[in-house]
């Protein structure tokens, strides 16, 4: 899906009149269970991000950058 499609398919569920459950999501296997669990969206915070990119679970800090190079491995 091409990154405008993406972008318009997010805009429309969040324009919608009711709550957004996100799953939390940190690699694509996580992502690919989540959608067959049903999740329209993933979200990637930060102890899941921590965990996944610095073996601690949230304990540890994560920077935005280290986050950032993390995305890559999402798609």
């Amino acid at each position: 899906m091409a990154f405008r499609q993406r972008r318009e398919k997010l805009r429309s569920i969040l324009d919608r009149s009711t709550c957004i459950r996100p799953g939390s999501v940190y690699d694509a296997t996580s992502i690919r269970i989540a959608e067959d669990l049903g999740f329209e969206v993933g979200m990637f915070g930060g102890s899941v991000a921590s965990l996944a990119v610095l073996g601690d679970p949230d304990i540890a800090l994560i920077t935005l950058t280290v986050g950032l190079n993390h995305l890559p491995n999402l798609v």
